[in-house]
C-alpha cells in the first residue's frame, strides 16, 4: 500500500500515459438527476461604460460575457460513480492507473504511514471545495445533504476553514476526516451543475437557517473583505462602508465574526453587497427571495461566477467596476449608489 502512488505511474506509463478518470474507470454510474430545461437567464445591471475598464477577466471575455448577458448556462444532470477497490492517501484518490487530485498539495510517491480500511464511503469533498472556501459552502456541503442515499460522508483530511465547524454544525451536515484509506466501495459525484436538484437543496438550506435564526430583513449587508485571500484590495472600503451604512446595510467582518453572527445580521437582506469571493459565500443563504447580488470588481480580475448561482436562485446580479490604484482598486461611491438605485427598483414592487 505504502507504492501505490508510484505504482499508479508505471501503469499509466503501461498504458501509453493515457488519464483515466473516476468516471471512465468506474464501475457504476448514474443520474441522481436529470439535466434541467432550458432556464431563464437573466441580464446584469451595471453603468452604461463599466466593461470598458475590464483589463483581464478570470476565465475568458467570452464566457464572461454571456454570463452577465444571461446567455451562458449550465445544463448538465447531476451524477454518481461507484468505484471499488480504491485508496484515499493525502488527497488523492487511486484506482489502478487513475488518480484523483483532490487536494492542493503535492503528491507523495511513497507513502510512509499506515492506511485504515473502509467498507463503504461517499466521498464528499473535492479539489476545489478542498482549495476555496465559496466552493466548499455551495459544492461541498449540498453534497454532504446526499449522504443517506449514497453512504457515509467522508472528506479528505486537511486544515479546516475558518467558519467550517459552524457551518457544519449549523446546517447539520457533517462528514468524517480521512487521511489514508483503503476503501472497499466509494461513490464520488459530479454536483458542480447549478440544476434544479442542486437549488432544491440550498432552499433547503435557507430554509433551516430561518427556522433556527429568524430574519433581520435589513435593506441590505456588505461582506467585507480587507486583505484576506487572493489580492483584491479595494483602498477606499471604509468610505463604501460609510455610504453603505447610511443607507442601513449592516455590515459584516468574516474575519473577526462568527458565521452565526453573520447569518443573523443578514438573513432577508435585500442585497448582497461585497467584493467578488468567497467572503461572501453566506450571502445565498441569507439574500431574501428575489433579492440581489452586487459585486465589487477590480478591472484586472472581470468574475462573475456568482452569477450562475444567482441565475439558477432566480436572483438578480449587478456589479461596479472599479478603477485600479498602486495597493489595489477603488469603487466611485457615486456609481456604487446609482447600481443600487437601479437594483432597488428592480427587485422591489411598483407601488401606485
Amino acid at each position: 500500500m505504502k507504492f501505490v502512488p508510484l505504482k499508479r505511474r508505471f501503469l499509466r506509463a503501461a498504458r501509453f500515459w493515457s488519464r483515466p478518470s473516476y468516471q471512465t474507470i468506474c464501475d457504476e454510474a448514474w443520474a441522481l438527476a436529470p439535466a434541467p430545461e432550458a432556464r431563464q437567464g437573466y441580464q446584469s445591471v451595471y453603468l452604461e461604460g463599466q466593461l470598458d475598464r475590464v483589463t483581464g477577466v478570470f476565465t475568458s471575455f467570452e464566457k464572461e460575457n454571456e454570463r452577465i448577458n444571461g446567455e451562458w448556462k449550465e445544463f448538465r444532470p447531476t451524477m454518481a460513480y461507484r468505484l471499488r477497490n480504491v485508496c484515499l492517501a493525502n488527497g488523492f484518490l487511486y484506482k489502478g492507473a487513475m488518480k484523483a487530485t483532490l487536494s492542493p498539495e503535492k503528491e507523495k510517491l511513497i507513502i510512509s504511514a499506515d492506511y485504515e480500511e473502509i467498507d463503504q464511503a461517499f466521498l464528499t469533498s473535492t479539489y476545489c471545495s478542498n482549495l476555496y472556501f465559496g466552493h466548499f459552502v455551495y459544492d461541498e456541503l449540498p453534497a454532504t445533504m446526499l449522504a443517506e442515499s449514497l453512504g457515509t460522508p467522508i472528506m479528505t483530511k486537511r486544515q479546516p476553514y475558518f467558519h467550517e465547524p459552524e457551518y457544519r454544525d449549523l446546517f447539520d451536515l457533517q462528514a468524517r476526516s480521512v487521511e489514508r484509506a483503503k476503501i472497499k466501495e466509494v461513490v464520488m459525484t459530479d454536483d458542480f451543475p447549478w440544476n434544479d436538484f442542486k437549488v432544491e437543496r440550498i432552499r433547503k438550506m435557507r430554509a433551516k437557517l430561518r427556522e433556527q435564526l429568524g430574519a433581520a430583513n435589513p435593506p441590505g449587508i456588505y461582506y467585507r473583505r480587507g486583505r484576506s485571500g487572493a489580492s483584491r484590495f479595494m483602498v477606499n472600503e471604509a468610505e463604501i462602508e460609510a455610504c453603505l451604512a447610511k443607507r442601513g446595510f449592516a455590515i459584516a467582518d468574516p474575519q473577526t465574526q462568527s458565521a452565526t453572527e453573520m447569518f443573523k445580521q443578514g438573513i432577508g437582506a435585500e442585497i448582497v453587497v461585497g467584493i467578488e469571493g468567497s467572503q461572501m459565500a453566506p450571502s445565498l443563504f441569507s439574500v431574501k427571495d428575489g433579492g440581489a447580488f452586487l459585486a465589487l470588481q477590480p478591472p484586472n480580475r472581470f468574475n462573475n461566477h456568482a452569477k450562475d448561482r444567482t441565475d439558477a436562485m432566480g436572483l438578480t446580479y449587478g456589479f461596479v467596476i472599479g478603477l485600479l490604484e498602486e495597493e489595489g482598486f477603488r469603487i466611485d461611491v457615486g456609481e456604487l449608489e446609482r447600481t443600487l438605485d437601479l437594483l432597488y427598483a428592480k427587485i422591489r414592487p411598483a407601488t401606485v
